[in-house]
């Protein structure tokens, strides 16, 4: 149930243009500070699951490896691996289902 809320809110911030979707956009996002929270499928390769951590890390924004590509691209409509939030609000109702599904960050 928190799971296909976190989804729904995926679509939502696309169709209100508050999600970034896309490795490099969400990189660039990451380093102009636009991008507040970051979505990472688990199954993403190594390397991408390494550069994202790194740049979260740096910038300090929350990073999620909870979804697979499977999950994101259907709730986009469109083929991803990586989004990220730009608009507070929808990260920190989006960090709420996480926080209630599985009581800890990554």
């Amino acid at each position: 149930m928190l799971k296909q809320k976190q989804l729904n809110l995926l679509g939502l911030g696309l169709r209100s243009r508050n999600l970034i979707t896309g490795t490099e956009l969400v990189e660039k996002g990451i380093k102009s500070g636009e991008v507040v929270l970051i979505i990472c499928a688990k199954n993403a390769s190594k390397n991408t699951i390494e550069n994202l951590t790194y740049l979260a890390n740096q910038q300090q924004v929350p990073l999620d490896l909870t979804l697979t590509t499977e999950e994101i691209t259907e709730a986009l409509g469109r083929p991803r691996t990586v989004c990220g939030f730009s608009n507070r609000g929808m990260a920190k109702r989006y960090l709420s289902y996480l926080d209630e599904s599985k009581g800890e960050l990554k």
